[in-house]
């Protein structure tokens, strides 16, 4: 009785097979047409506006003032403000990582480390633009 099962099984298994490949070529289909759309409408917006600004001005100037005359792209302050935020998460994330982790695995007891796992890997779970 249960090799029966097993053979029922299998050949619902290869009849779902035989109708989700299809579906999911398509949908890989779609997604790769998807990607493409998004890569030449980027690449549309990105030839237009160097033909208004130059890459030398886009990649060296100090000034972002898109709104106001004379108009001015410079993506300096940009990649400093990036920078200074992402150090200063690091000198925040760094050593508080680092301490938690030699806690949890010297000090914390198993009841503790039980409870305190999960919810670090929940919060790790989470992207951090939701924080």
């Amino acid at each position: 009785m249960s090799t029966l099962k097993n053979t029922i099984s299998i050949a619902r298994a290869k009849n779902i097979e035989k109708i989700l490949a299809p579906l999911l070529g398509v949908a890989g289909i779609f997604s790769i047409f998807i990607t493409l759309g998004i890569i030449f409408v980027l690449s549309k917006e990105t030839i237009s506006f160097f033909k208004i600004v130059s890459a030398l001005d886009f990649l060296l100037g100090t000034k972002w003032e898109p709104l106001l005359d004379p108009k001015s792209f410079g993506v300096l302050p940009l990649l400093c403000g990036t920078f200074l935020i992402t150090l200063g998460a690091a000198i925040i994330a760094i050593p508080s990582g680092v301490l938690i982790a030699v806690f949890l695995s010297e000090y914390a007891s198993s009841g503790v480390r039980r409870v305190l796992k999960p919810v670090l890997e929940l919060l790790a779970g989470i992207p951090t633009i939701v924080y």
